[in-house]
């Protein structure tokens, strides 16, 4: 009996730690749904406080989300501190990886939906350009759907340009 109770243990106790986890698949689960829910938003960026890994990828979520979570806060100060250190992680990634489609993707959402006060809006027509250049060339098929899905409804596309998706 007390075998079995501790092998139930530590199987609640592994799969509570692997929910702790912060991965790829998680960030853009999350971050696809954080601009439009502070609750969502709040969490995955309080998890990405407390992780470590140093994958380029998951840094520019990281940053992207820290720009995101700016805009459910109050108080100037802390609204900008998030958007900085957000935009830096962000670019730090992008500079580390200026061909990866994803990371190009994510900036282009976020500059699209930042107010433009903030000057942060200068690379949407080369990421633009970008992303519709190597659309076809993304092979998560996750990623691919939420490309397409926000890219059909972005001003930013003309008609001819959101053909090219299907």
């Amino acid at each position: 009996m007390r075998g079995v109770l501790f092998s139930l243990m530590l199987m609640i106790s592994f799969h509570c730690s692997m929910g702790q986890n912060l991965t790829i698949d998680v960030m853009r689960k999350e971050f696809s749904v954080a601009n439009a829910d502070s609750t969502t938003c709040a969490n995955i960026y309080q998890k990405s406080l407390k992780d470590n890994s140093k994958d380029n990828t998951l840094s520019c979520y990281k940053g992207a989300i820290s720009i995101t979570m700016a805009g459910f806060v109050k108080g100037g100060q802390e609204k900008l501190k998030l958007f900085k250190s957000g935009r830096t992680l962000l670019e730090s990634a992008i500079s580390n990886d200026a061909n990866n489609v994803e990371l190009r993707f994510v900036r282009f959402t976020i500059q699209t939906s930042c107010p433009k006060l903030l000057g942060y809006n200068k690379e949407i027509k080369s990421d633009k350009e970008f992303i519709l250049a190597n659309y076809n060339h993304t092979s998560v098929p996750f990623l691919k759907s939420q490309m397409k899905e926000f890219l059909s409804h972005s001003a930013y596309l003309d008609d001819t340009e959101k053909q090219k998706l299907k």
